[in-house]
């Protein structure tokens, strides 16, 4: 059997006595949840309106009450009653009352797979949690979630950052999703592209390509200094972990990102052509438009996770994925060693947004291009660029999958995958939707029993 493995609960009357059982379940239904909550910042509280109980989830579909009235949770199995979520031995308490009083159980559902994660968290706790949130990802979409996730989240969080984009060009280490990462999280980003420094230029660019130098790759003069510092540091024997951190710190980041991996790993794609190229090469300079047919990730083999990523996925309480590419910039971290049983085994909930959104037409030029390079790599996997093919490459690892509104059809499908699904819009065109899409984000978590949301 494949997937995550649960350990079944004694009955009732091996804790309580079976005298006791009826009385304690009515107890365990009224308490008040355990949950540790997330803490928003006071300045960027949640909408008003009447409070939640952050352990509940109710059956088929489920309309949330937030800012806009338009997210949905649906279960994995249509056929689950209203519930609420308990502490995980409680919840085995109270499926054994059921059963002793004749009612039936949930056995063999998706859903006590959430039950497991939050015995498994508890037991975390005691051991000292050191991260609420990881992130895993890479990429201009993860960007722009994260940093809504950033804003309203007090709790530390880390960035687990794809490093398979990384390339040397100039006789300089280029970082694309790192880089992303830390000019979006310092607000240096160019919010208008999403990549780069706001306020650019690129003289040194102009003045390499007079010296027939290749300029597809354009760096900005500002951004030239991340890659001198990065460069210099590693060719004086530091690691790529030690030299994103010094970045981080340049820049005021005040939550942790981490590298995928101190060792070098570079994702190659093979076109219909017979010509094997840098993925960055596939992307930029010819548009994403070759047809691939193979695409790997030189070096994975020998790599092993930065240190501090195993740790943070087995002792946060949530990970969220993406939005990013699941080839290109989710792939890569999970192809290392280790990571994906991680993610298989960890007490937290496992939560992905799609990157792929196919009821919304693309207008913007840089979008467009992403959007293709997407569907090539995922067609080579024999899969649609869809909402769904993105969640068949996380079934063995993700509790919620996030569609977009506009492919609410879809959940169907993922659903049947064992996969629980939330609708919500995931466009982010502004910082401000970054924000509405991170708090409808984290407050489905909640729903769904990883975080209590206040």
């Amino acid at each position: 059997m494949s997937g995550r493995r649960h350990r079944r609960h004694p009955p009732p009357e091996f804790h309580l006595g079976r005298a006791n059982v009826t009385g304690s379940v009515h107890r365990l239904r009224n308490r008040s949840p355990l949950r540790r909550p997330t803490r928003l910042r006071p300045d960027r509280g949640r909408a008003r309106g009447p409070p939640r109980h952050a352990a509940q989830v109710r059956g088929v579909r489920r309309a949330h009450p937030g800012r806009d009235g338009r997210r949905n949770l649906q279960h994995a199995d249509p056929e689950v009653p209203q519930a609420r979520l308990l502490r995980d031995e409680d919840q085995g308490v109270l499926r054994a009352a059921r059963r002793a009083q004749g009612t039936a159980g949930r056995q063999g559902q998706r859903h006590p797979r959430v039950l497991h994660r939050q015995r498994a968290a508890r037991a975390a706790g005691d051991a000292g949690v050191v991260d609420l949130i990881t992130l895993l990802g890479g990429g201009i979409g993860a960007a722009r979630l994260w940093c809504g996730i950033a804003e309203i989240a007090e709790e530390p969080l880390t960035f687990v950052v794809n490093t398979g984009d990384d390339l040397w060009l100039h006789g300089l280490r280029i970082c694309p999703d790192l880089d992303t990462v830390l000019y979006a999280l310092s607000g240096r980003q160019d919010t208008e592209r999403g990549w780069g420094m706001a306020d650019e230029t690129f003289r040194c660019m102009s003045e390499l390509g007079g010296l027939g130098e290749q300029t597809w790759f354009q760096l900005g003069d500002r951004d030239l200094a991340t890659h001198l510092l990065r460069t210099g540091m590693l060719k004086s024997g530091r690691t790529l972990s030690e030299a994103t951190s010094r970045l981080a710190a340049g820049m005021g980041v005040r939550h942790r990102v981490l590298p995928m991996t101190d060792a070098e790993v570079t994702t190659f794609v093979r076109v219909a052509t017979g010509e094997t190229m840098h993925y960055q090469e596939f992307l930029v300079p010819r548009g994403a438009r070759d047809t691939v047919e193979a695409a790997n990730y030189r070096g994975i083999a020998d790599a092993r996770p930065a240190a501090g990523v195993l740790e943070a996925i087995e002792r946060s309480r949530l990970v969220i994925l993406g939005p990013s590419n699941p080839v290109a910039s989710v792939g890569p971290v999970l192809a290392l060693p280790g990571v994906r049983d991680a993610l298989r085994t960890t007490a937290a909930q496992v939560i992905a947004v799609t990157p792929a959104v196919s009821g919304v037409p693309i207008t913007d030029p840089g979008e467009a291009g992403r959007a293709r390079s997407r569907a090539a790599l995922l067609a080579q996997r024999g899969l649609r660029h869809s909402a769904a093919g993105v969640a068949s490459m996380y079934r063995d690892i993700c509790d919620l999958f996030v569609v977009d509104e506009a492919d609410a059809g879809e959940t169907v499908e993922i659903t049947a995958m064992g996969i629980r699904t939330a609708t919500m819009p995931t466009l982010v065109n502004t910082p401000q939707d970054g924000v509405s899409l991170a708090r409808q984000v984290l407050e489905i978590s909640a729903d769904a029993g990883a975080l209590a949301v206040t």
